[in-house]
């Protein structure tokens, strides 16, 4: 009987270790499957905006902000009298003359007979309803009469106002060159038009080339001129023409210049018995 009571609780106590153990290992397998979970979860979401920061950089660079040339479907004018050219918009006929325009029509003139003086027009703070030139600041303008550049040149920019055939009044932007003469006028009192007269006169081009300074300041697209055909001031040799006749045929190259100017045909009269004229 003793020996019985003895074994006993042994039996207890090694069956009791083992629960304790398989609980203890299970609360910890949840713990680390609550924790793995929960850092998957995170890291997730991580990857999630992570992978939102590239897409909107590519986007950004691949899609540019277009910058597009307004003028790109214009029309083109050319006037090889004047020497020049320019795009324009279907905003009505392009004329040489002026004339008193009409309510809502617009006004676009191109001509080498300007109509407007500056220096003559009343100032439209005087109160008259005639032509009169608009003092002060004007659109992009600081000054009643501004110099502004046109072709790589300095021209003169202006705006007017003038009384319509039929009542009300057109506002004008005038701009005049000086070497040729051209004057542009475009009427400006409607929406945008300004805006749309400055890029018409940024693709402004003179298509002449400059003249020599000995030439006049008529423009002559005609026939090349270049500084060999302005009169030589050096003292000049001449010579007796062959059969008495100098031949003074246009056009004059730069000798038949010189052997045609006043100072030859006195020298010929003076020096050349068989000298007859000169043949035109």
């Amino acid at each position: 009987m003793p020996e019985n009571i003895e074994q006993t609780p042994e039996i207890t106590a090694q069956t009791s270790k083992p629960n304790t153990l398989s609980l203890a290992l299970i609360l910890l397998v949840l713990i680390l499957l609550g924790v793995s979970g929960f850092l998957a979860y995170q890291n997730m979401q991580l990857q999630k905006q992570l992978a939102m920061v590239p897409v909107e950089t590519q986007a950004t660079a691949a899609s540019p902000t277009p910058t597009t040339d307004p003028t790109a479907n214009w029309k083109t004018y050319t006037n090889s009298a004047l020497g020049i050219s320019f795009k324009y918009p279907n905003i009505g006929t392009i004329t040489n003359t002026y004339s008193q325009p009409k309510s809502g029509q617009p006004t676009f003139i191109v001509s080498n007979k300007p109509y407007f003086d500056p220096t003559k027009l009343p100032s439209c703070e005087s109160g008259t309803k005639q032509t009169c030139l608009i003092a002060g600041k004007n659109w992009n303008q600081t000054s009643d009469v501004e110099t502004i550049t046109l072709a790589d040149k300095n021209e003169s920019s202006f705006f007017v106002a003038v009384t319509n055939s039929d009542g009300g009044t057109s506002v004008l932007h005038v701009v005049q060159t000086k070497n040729p003469m051209i004057e542009i006028v475009f009427s400006v009192d409607g929406a945008g038009l300004e805006e749309t007269f400055q890029q018409i006169l940024s693709t402004f081009k003179f298509t002449c080339k400059p003249r020599p300074a000995c030439l006049d300041a008529t423009p002559r697209c005609m026939i090349p001129e270049t500084a060999d055909m302005c009169p030589q001031t050096t003292p000049q040799t001449y010579t007796c023409p062959a059969n008495g006749w100098v031949d003074c045929m246009p056009v004059l190259d730069a000798a038949r210049q010189v052997a045609c100017s006043k100072e030859a045909m006195v020298w010929y009269k003076a020096n050349c018995s068989n000298f007859q004229g000169a043949a035109l």
